[in-house]
């Protein structure tokens, strides 16, 4: 009879060559392998969860909150304290906060990166894909801003109000008591690695980003394009409230 003698030194060296995948969109180099079981007990500190509240209900005792759902934070509907949550939304990408529809929170509307937003309402078959179009103020009209660049084939128009799209000319231009209140939310210019940062990230005419039948429309010309708008917005409010509903 024949028997099979593992040394033990193999056996250990085997186990000790299980290594962590790098996923295949990172470039390393110079990292050393990651053990299967260093991955393994870092997870448990990177596996956990918080819940954010983000409204309440205009009309009754309930509240929306996000909290993670598998790999992102999704939105979350609770009835009462201490009561289970109801979930809202199940999508691929994370919703960054929701709200419910004023005075009567007959439906929910929720933020998501503006990249997953557009794809989302080209794939409603019952609106108008070609027809879409970004309105924001202060940080929404940044982002107005750079979505008319970086969409510019997509977006049918931008509404921009005191946007900014320079913030190296809005730190040296703003008023003094301001400024050191802005570079500590926004970076300090002084400093050249963030300097160089905030020259990045500058948008440069998007006007000149627009396609033909698009346009970005500034605060100068806001109130004349509202002025027409007016008129539907009744008949918006009046309709069936799409959307989310708890």
């Amino acid at each position: 009879m024949k028997r099979l003698f593992l040394p033990t030194s193999s056996l250990v060296l085997a186990v000790g060559l299980a290594t962590a995948r790098v996923p295949d969109n990172l470039v390393t180099e110079g990292l050393p392998a990651i053990p299967l079981e260093l991955r393994a007990g870092a997870g448990r500190y990177l596996e956990f969860r918080a819940a954010a509240f983000n409204g309440w209900h205009p009309r009754k005792r309930e509240m929306l909150i996000t909290t993670r759902f598998a790999d992102s934070p999704q939105l979350h509907l609770v009835k009462m304290p201490g009561g289970a949550r109801k979930q809202l939304a199940f999508l691929p990408e994370p919703v960054a906060r929701g709200a419910f529809q004023p005075k009567r929170g007959e439906c929910i509307v929720y933020t998501q990166d503006i990249g997953v937003a557009i794809a989302r309402l080209q794939s409603d078959p019952k609106l108008e894909g070609e027809r879409i179009a970004v309105m924001g103020g202060s940080y929404g009209g940044f982002m107005v801003l750079a979505s008319m660049a970086a969409y510019s084939e997509t977006l049918r128009a931008g509404v921009d109000v005191v946007g900014i799209s320079n913030f190296l000319t809005f730190l040296k231009n703003t008023q003094d008591y301001r400024r050191d209140l802005r570079r500590a939310e926004y970076g300090d210019e002084r400093d050249e690695k963030m300097r160089v940062f905030l020259e990045k990230a500058r948008i440069r005419n998007p006007e000149d980003h627009a396609q033909p039948n698009r346009s970005t429309v500034r605060q100068r010309q806001l109130f004349r394009h509202l002025s027409r708008s007016l008129g539907g917005l009744e008949q918006i409010q009046s309709r069936p409230c799409p959307g989310l509903r708890g």
